[in-house]
């Protein structure tokens, strides 16, 4: 049996390690980089996967000591959050948990200043929320967060 899988070109698209040079004193500048090539990675995640899905990145900007705050905001009823991507520096020592509304995702995770946390995009999500819920943060002391997220909202 042949497959009939469509031609997908990606020429514009390719990034290298040794490309990215980041900057741990200028955290904003940073944060533009890996978004830029974080939306490449949107556009061509959306070529291979040819279904279709809206991949936004929302951008997080913490105080220190949070609890129970949305960084992806409830998606709304019969839809589900897809976390693809995760990445965000610690601004301070502390602690600091995924979660959605009802359950943690992550274990408490201790980070220091300049500490990331980075999940990298892949084709299938990191974490599939349960309908209807937010994806959601508890930081303690001074772990003030930087970064984005990326994630899809799908209809169940």
């Amino acid at each position: 049996m042949a497959w009939n899988t469509p031609k997908v070109s990606v020429e514009n698209i390719e990034v290298y390690s040794s490309d990215i040079n980041l900057n741990t004193d200028n955290i904003e500048s940073d944060l533009i980089l890996l978004e830029a090539l974080s939306t490449t990675a949107n556009t061509a995640l959306n070529i291979i996967a040819g279904v279709g899905t809206t991949f936004v990145t929302t951008a997080i900007n913490l105080a220190a000591a949070v609890t129970n705050t949305d960084l992806v905001a409830t998606p709304g009823v019969s839809n589900h959050l897809e976390i693809y991507e995760v990445y965000l520096r610690s601004g301070g020592s502390g602690t600091v948990t995924l979660q959605d509304e009802s359950s943690d995702l992550t274990g408490i995770m201790p980070v220091g200043t300049n500490d990331l946390i980075f999940l990298p995009k892949g084709i299938l999500p990191r974490f599939v929320l349960p309908t209807n819920e937010a994806f959601q943060v508890d930081s303690t002391a001074d772990a003030a967060l930087d970064g984005y997220i990326i994630s899809a909202t799908v209809a169940d």
